[in-house]
């Protein structure tokens, strides 16, 4: 016997080394160098974002190969996705490859991310038909940047020169969060990004809300000429999925006109780009800054836009003009993003580095923002408690319903077993006087509620793959994409591991291997707020493609999985659009015209919103809006019914108008008053219905402080706060004249769930989705760029 316990332990220390887990944590030299010279994009990431990382791998090998590289993460189950792609490596030689992945919110600074290099093996039941082979490299990959905390957003910077922009991650402090003094949110800008060091998938610019491509000139690493292939397609469907791109057009080399060079010019505005000489930017001080004194420059170059006669609506959209007239800001709709090209060269000297240009004077008119950057002192008011407005969502797609029955029967079946088998069954034998079978009574019983406890489980387990799901579903009138992201809770009935399929533009299953134009893309999600890494102890490992994550082979446990799912493509719900073809203007505050649906139900909570146009230049717009604004808001009791008009001009007329858009937006915000012993409300009540967390969502940026909260010392404003619903807000619309129409389709007073607008399939069929939709429609209405006022009525605030 003893002769064979060395033979015993050798056989176990084989298994040991064969299994994957030990390969994976094996020491040894590595056969391939892994350097990450940049974690997300301009090495700074977003926790509960896609984030992409580039790997540079330089392989010590005699020959050619092919590798697969996997970047190992956690989800909310404590099982292990495993971002994945292929690479073919030259001996010596260095190469570059991007990684996509998704961070969970509770992802910090100081965190690590697994790096693993393997052989490739072939294998079709893989997510990118390979799996892993001989380990070739282990890393943890520890970010070499930031990574920006999951309420703050992005703003990319291509060129070296910020342009004002970090004046809106000006900040106060509340215990461990920061945020502006009269505002919400700062906003973090990401400089110095390059053309050629963009990601080669729209994922990689995802947790940016803003692209600002500034130093274009020819010759440096913003040059537009030096944006080629799959980089300049990530951009188009970054745009194309709701991104804004802002084009600084620099004072010569004009490279952004010519076809050759640029290879964003199909997206650009539908103008024509005049060049001026020896323009005094003195007469533009009003869009520029609040200063009566900064010297500006007297001989600078301009560009001015004028709108071809062949441009479409919403191809040339005037947004900014000098005291001329003459537009000096234009855009151009595309899909659901936009691109804005800017004719002042904010990339000079006077203004990168002179502290000249005010970005809530400026930015604030072309990013449709709010909030006092930089206040005086005096102006600065009391902050409360901070409140997230969309942890909402963990709860909205929580599948309570099984569970709650099944720990309802559960807790009845064990009463009654108790009652049974204990005092009551005890009873009744002793007025039998038959206690001495009171052992073979309680087992009996035993057996009948163990028989009839197997038998409720059963019956009460899911049998079927099923869905709840939040949606936004976002539309802009007169483009053909439409977006929608969707949060679901996913019942997944079955013991083992289950494909689920993003749809792709046309709301079909996608196929594996096959690069397609918009669609959608799959990641587990975690709740919002959520600082815990715990999950089932037999945590797996599943493939996600790393470039594509179009599909996830999750582990089922009859339990539920959540996920998120990004996706643009062609319209799949019938949106509001004029009745009968007709056009809906604008006469003033006045609307004239109708609208009607054909969604699959009524839209609920109906609220409509009308940019009526920016404030003259010359009106301090910091702490207000940058346009004029009015709300109607419909009770929760009234429903729109689908294929039934809906007359503005009436309905604007009978509809309580919120007179002041600044008022209902203010409203918005829950304040405290300590003189009168009145708190504001916690984070479950302050926004306790999901109709409010959405609303406050969309009209994020917009959201303002009271303008009574000043004056009183005892008020405390609460700081608001967003994580899931980043990139998601509709500011932009708020710079231009448009019509905002945003609704919810199920979950109403008289509905039950609805299906969502677009879902995933499982073995290639649809799976059914019950929740809530948020419908977010724009028409934009013609353009009327802000007149002007003297610029001696403005307040000299510095």
């Amino acid at each position: 016997m003893l002769t064979r316990l060395p033979l015993c332990f050798l056989l176990l220390a084989a298994l040991i080394v064969r299994s994957p887990l030990a390969a994976a944590q094996s020491p040894g030299t590595d056969e391939i160098k892994v350097e990450a010279p940049e974690f997300g994009i301009g090495n700074v990431c977003r926790a509960g974002d896609w984030c992409g990382v580039r790997l540079r791998l330089t392989d010590s090998a005699i020959k050619q190969r092919e590798v697969l590289i996997r970047v190992v993460m956690t989800d909310a189950d404590g099982d292990r996705p495993a971002y994945s792609r292929s690479i073919t490596l030259n001996p010596g030689a260095t190469m570059d490859a991007w990684v996509y992945f998704r961070l969970p919110f509770w992802f910090r600074t100081g965190e690590t991310v697994l790096v693993l290099v393997n052989e490739p093996i072939a294998d079709d039941r893989e997510a990118i038909g390979l799996r892993a082979g001989r380990l070739l490299a282990r890393r943890q990959i520890l970010p070499g940047g930031k990574v920006q905390d999951a309420g703050t957003p992005l703003i990319g910077v291509i060129g070296a020169h910020e342009m004002g922009l970090r004046q809106y991650a000006t900040v106060a402090s509340l215990g461990s969060m920061l945020y502006p003094a009269l505002g919400h949110e700062a906003v973090e800008s990401v400089a110095g990004l390059t053309a050629k060091g963009l990601p080669d998938r729209w994922l990689g610019l995802a947790s940016l809300e803003t692209l600002v491509w500034g130093d274009s000139g020819g010759g440096t690493d913003a040059d537009i000429s030096q944006l080629r292939g799959e980089r300049t397609r990530s951009i188009k469907e970054w745009v194309q999925r709701g991104g804004h791109l802002v084009v600084v057009l620099p004072p010569s080399g004009q490279a952004w006109t010519n076809a050759t060079t640029n290879e964003l010019l199909d997206i650009l505005p539908t103008v024509n780009i005049v060049r001026r000489e020896g323009v005094d930017l003195s007469e533009y001080r009003g869009l520029l800054t609040r200063s009566k004194e900064s010297a500006l420059p007297r001989s600078a170059v301009l560009h001015v836009f004028e709108p071809l006669n062949a441009a479409a609506p919403g191809d040339a959209i005037r947004v900014l003009s000098g005291p001329k007239g003459e537009c000096v800001v234009a855009r151009r709709i595309v899909g659901v993003g936009a691109v804005t090209l800017v004719g002042f060269d904010l990339s000079s000297r006077v203004f990168s580095q002179g502290g000249v240009l005010d970005a809530d004077v400026f930015w604030h008119r072309v990013l449709g923002k709010r909030g006092i950057l930089q206040p005086d002192p005096k102006e600065v008011v009391n902050r409360g408690q901070t409140i997230a407005v969309d942890h909402v969502i963990a709860s909205q797609i929580a599948k309570r319903g099984t569970a709650v029955t099944g720990v309802f029967l559960g807790v009845t079946v064990f009463l009654i077993y108790w009652v049974l088998a204990g005092p009551l069954g005890f009873a009744l034998l002793k007025a039998r006087k038959a206690t001495r079978f009171a052992w073979l009574g309680f087992m009996l019983t035993a057996i009948a509620f163990t028989g009839l406890a197997f038998g409720a489980a059963t019956w009460f387990r899911p049998r079927r793959f099923e869905a709840t799901h939040l949606t936004t579903l976002d539309h802009i009138y007169g483009q053909n994409i439409q977006r929608a992201r969707s949060w679901m809770s996913l019942m997944l009935p079955h013991d083992g591991t289950v494909r689920i399929v993003a749809p792709d533009s046309d709301g079909q299953p996608q196929v594996p291997g096959v690069r397609h134009d918009l669609g959608g893309v799959l990641s587990p999600w975690d709740p919002v707020g959520n600082s815990q890494r715990s999950g089932f102890l037999d945590g797996r490992e599943y493939q996600v493609d790393g470039r594509d994550p179009i599909l996830l082979d999750l582990p089922s446990r009859s339990t539920v999985k959540q996920v998120q799912l990004d996706w643009a493509g062609s319209p799949r719900w019938a949106m509001p659009h004029p009745y009968q073809g007709g056009t809906i203007k604008a006469d003033g505050a006045k609307l004239n015209g109708s609208l009607v649906h054909e969604l699959p139900g009524p839209i609920h909570d109906l609220l409509i919103c009308h940019v009526i146009g920016q404030q003259p230049v010359g009106v301090d717009t910091r702490s207000r809006l940058v346009s004029r604004v009015q709300f109607w808001k419909w009770p929760a009791n009234k429903e729109w019914a689908p294929n039934v008009p809906l007359d503005l001009t009436v309905e604007t007329e009978q509809t309580q108008a919120m007179n002041s858009g600044e008022l209902y937006l203010s409203n918005i915000v829950p304040t405290s008053n300590f003189a009168m012993g009145i708190t504001p409300a916690g984070d479950a009540r302050a926004f306790r219905s999901v109709v409010e967390a959405m609303t406050a969502s969309t009209l994020f940026p917009e959201l303002g402080i009271p303008d009574d909260a000043g004056k009183q010392s005892s008020m405390s404003v609460a700081v608001l706060r967003r994580e899931a619903t980043q990139t998601l807000d509709m500011a932009r619309w708020f710079s231009q004249p448009c019509v905002i129409v945003i609704g919810f389709v199920g979950g109403g007073a008289s509905q039950g769930g609805a299906a969502a607008p677009v879902t995933v399939s499982i073995d290639g069929a649809p799976m059914e989705t019950s929740g809530m939709t948020v419908v977010r429609w724009v028409y934009p209405l013609a353009d009327v760029p802000p007149g002007w006022r003297t610029f001696g009525d403005l307040p000299d605030a510095k």
